[in-house]
């Protein structure tokens, strides 16, 4: 199989969605876990948690938005249906 083909472009992609959802959740846990271990309120952990989780989820979907067009998949039609359907198009 070659490296530039669509089927790697969108394995990638969907490697990288799985990935960043599964780290989101990692984060987001830690982060609201060490919260509690500094003695901050329930409330604050969970909202610093939700942050957390929100923001790396967001960076990974960024990712998954930009790294076809980085890969140059554009010819076969792989941006032009996540375009229409949003970053989380190649998911299904």
């Amino acid at each position: 199989m070659k490296v530039d083909s669509a089927d790697s472009s969108r394995d990638l992609v969907h490697t990288w969605t799985a990935s960043g959802r599964v780290f989101a959740v990692t984060v987001g846990s830690l982060v609201a876990l060490i919260s509690l271990m500094v003695n901050a309120p329930i409330l604050v952990a969970s909202y610093r948690g939700a942050i957390a989780f929100a923001v790396v989820r967001g960076l990974t979907a960024l990712g998954s938005w930009l790294l076809p067009r980085a890969l140059g998949a554009d010819e076969d039609g792989v941006v032009d249906e996540q375009a229409e359907k949003g970053p989380e198009a190649l998911d299904s």
